[in-house]
Parts: C-alpha cells; sequence; structure tokens
C-alpha cells in the first residue's frame, strides 16, 4: 500500500486499557451544543504544501474524506456539520462512545478493499454542497475521477490537507505529535471549535509527557510495524517510514522504527528486507474489521504468517514471541488517540517501568 494509492483504511481497534476507552479523560465526551454560529471568522490556516486555506463562515456543510478527518470532528464537537464521508464507519472501528453516532453518517464511496482505493467521485462531491472539505491523504483529491483541491478552489469551496500521516512536503521525520497537535489546532479554527482543539492537544500532551519521562532511560528496542490485512497478494504491505505518524508513536514510547531510515510516509518492501533489519519488536497492526473477535484472528493469522514465511520464521522476534498488538487508528493516523497508543505501546515495549 502507497500514499499514492492509498485509501484511508476503516478504524481498527485493540482491547487497550480504560484510559483509552476514556480517551483524552474529559475531553473524550462530545460537547453537549455546538460552538457559536459566527465567532471568530473569517480564518486563515496553513495547510500541508504551505497553501493557506480560507473559511469566510463556520461551515455548515463539511465533509471528510478519511475516517480520521471524520474522528477530528466527532472529537471537536462539530459533526452536527458533516453531510457524508469519504468511508463508512463499520461496527468496532471508531471510538466507542463515537460508534453509534459514526455509524449514522452516510458513506460516499463503497466499502474499502484492502489493496484498493475508490476515491470520492467529483460528482457525488459536489452534489453534497459542501463548504468545507478535509482529509488526510492527498490521493483523496488527486485519485483520476475525484474533485481536486483546484476543482473546489474553482467553486470557493476550502478544502485541507493534514499534515499528519501523509504529508509529502514536511522535511523532517516525524519524532513528536506536533504535526497531529497542528491539524487539531487547525481544523478546531476552521469548524469553530478552537477552545475544545485546545482542551483535545493539552490533554494529549499531558499524556505523552508522562509516558516520556518514563522511558527516557530504557534502551530503545527497534519496532517493525506489520499490518495484517495489508499483506495481500504473498507481500508484506509497506514500509512504514520516518514521515508517519506511526514513526512519532514508536519513538515516544521509547522505541525505534526499524525503518526509521526511509524518509517516506509509505514505502516498497521485501520480506528479505525486513529480515535484513532484524526488528527486536513485531508491532502488529489490524484494522479490526468487525470488531475485537475479528482483530484478534488478525493477530493469529499475522504470527502465523511470519512462522510459516522463510524469510522470517528464523527472526528471534518470530521465534521468540516477541510481538506487540494495537489497533492501527491508536498508532498509524494522525488522532486524538495518538496519545494513548503511546502509552500502551510503551507498555508492551517496557513493561518492567509500568507496574
Amino acid at each position: 500500500m502507497t500514499g499514492s494509492s492509498w485509501r484511508a483504511p476503516l478504524t481498527a481497534a485493540v482491547a487497550v486499557t480504560a484510559m483509552t476507552l476514556a480517551a483524552c479523560g474529559e475531553s473524550a465526551r462530545a460537547p453537549e451544543s455546538q460552538p457559536s454560529t459566527g465567532a471568530g471568522f473569517p480564518v486563515t490556516v496553513q495547510e500541508c504544501g504551505g497553501k493557506s486555506v480560507t473559511v469566510q463562515k463556520r461551515p455548515e456543510r463539511v465533509v471528510p474524506l478519511s475516517a480520521t478527518m471524520l474522528e477530528h470532528l466527532f472529537w471537536l464537537g462539530v459533526q452536527g456539520s458533516v453531510v457524508g464521508s469519504g468511508e463508512s464507519v463499520r461496527p468496532g472501528t471508531f471510538p466507542q462512545q463515537f460508534q453509534a453516532d459514526g455509524a449514522k453518517v452516510k458513506s460516499l464511496t463503497g466499502t474499502y478493499v484492502p489493496g484498493s482505493y475508490d476515491p470520492v467521485s467529483r460528482e457525488v462531491l459536489l452534489a453534497e454542497r459542501p463548504d468545507l472539505v478535509i482529509s488526510d491523504f492527498a490521493s483523496t483529491f488527486n485519485t483520476a475521477g475525484a474533485a481536486t483541491q483546484a476543482d473546489l478552489a474553482a467553486r470557493d469551496v476550502p478544502s485541507y490537507l493534514a499534515f499528519s500521516t501523509d504529508c509529502a512536503s514536511e522535511g523532517a521525520a516525524q519524532t513528536n505529535l506536533d504535526l497531529v497537535y497542528r491539524d487539531l489546532e487547525n481544523v478546531g479554527r476552521l469548524t469553530g471549535a478552537q477552545p475544545k482543539a485546545a482542551e483535545l492537544v493539552a490533554g494529549m500532551r499531558s499524556k505523552v509527557d508522562s509516558v516520556r519521562s518514563k522511558v527516557a532511560s530504557a534502551g530503545p528496542p527497534t519496532v517493525w510495524v506489520f499490518t495484517v490485512e495489508e499483506a495481500v497478494d504473498g507481500q508484506p504491505g509497506s514500509a512504514l517510514g520516518n514521515r508517519h505518524t506511526v514513526n512519532a508513536v514508536i519513538e515516544l514510547a521509547g522505541g525505534r522504527n526499524v525503518f526509521g531510515d526511509v524518509n517516506e510516509s509509505f514505502a516498497k518492501t521485501t520480506w528479505e528486507e525486513i529480515a535484513k533489519r532484524k526488528p527486536d519488536v513485531i508491532l502488529l497492526l489490524s484494522y479490526g474489521y468487525g470488531g475485537e473477535p475479528e482483530r484478534q484472528k488478525a493477530y493469529v493469522a499475522g504470527k502465523k504468517a511470519l512462522a510459516d514465511n522463510p524469510a522470517t520464521r528464523n527472526l528471534p522476534a518470530v521465534t521468540q514471541g516477541r510481538y506487540a498488538t494495537m489497533d492501527y487508528w491508536l498508532v498509524a493516523a494522525g488522532s486524538v488517540r495518538n496519545a494513548d497508543g503511546v502509552t500502551e505501546l510503551a507498555r508492551q515495549l517496557h513493561p518492567d517501568l509500568f507496574r
């Protein structure tokens, strides 16, 4: 899976601590009221690529083109403005407190199949008469048949391409969650929810700082990220490099991405290349389509695939069972839940520090 062909996968979830289910404490609950309609507008922010995005008034017809951006809007409490999404929300794939309402959001595309990509078509998107379109993947705008950002601008529809997850123009490795914070703050400003965004970011910083203080003196194990459902046609899926959010989560959790020298979000790799890098720990990610039982099956299937593969079966991480298992959305896409992902991954990489 590459950044050019990727459709943001639908949410997976791992059975994590009660803290994760109550992500960001008080900030996890949907606000009881929408932000005021007029105050603070117009607003201008910068998006990935350095372009300015201006919204003249509080948006009333927002279309997020990915599940991550839909989740952002729920956390910010402005989900009432969403008229459709680039993805549907499947059972067990969204934050628990938002799951029921998220499943009601109209999907503007078909069902995602790993390794393929079906964008929201230009005609379908424009038919929704959006006054703001947001995404965290350039492919959602640039794939053939999609409405480009230039198309939208010609119709005076502002669009925002996020910094976290897949921003090719960012010139440095992601070793912290600053890009995620920037996206939350920017989307908060664009939707009139800036105070809520500030609250969410403060909660995330507090959690991350707590983890960093605990793992500061620990030796960092090398970690290879294996998204089980992306291992299609006998290939291992993409290597997630240092421009990817997962690189920041691994670093903050006291680990080191085995592909941290790759200056991309997504890069091609082979089983042989993975074996050469000899990861200390294999981080199994699953989208968890259908919920927890399916997720657990994916972890079992991932371990079996590695044990059966001639290129990986003799890796110490495989023979000694040094695995971590995680929700894809906690660690591999920029979201509020990344702070919980840092905490949960640190617990698995350094269990002795979290007794």
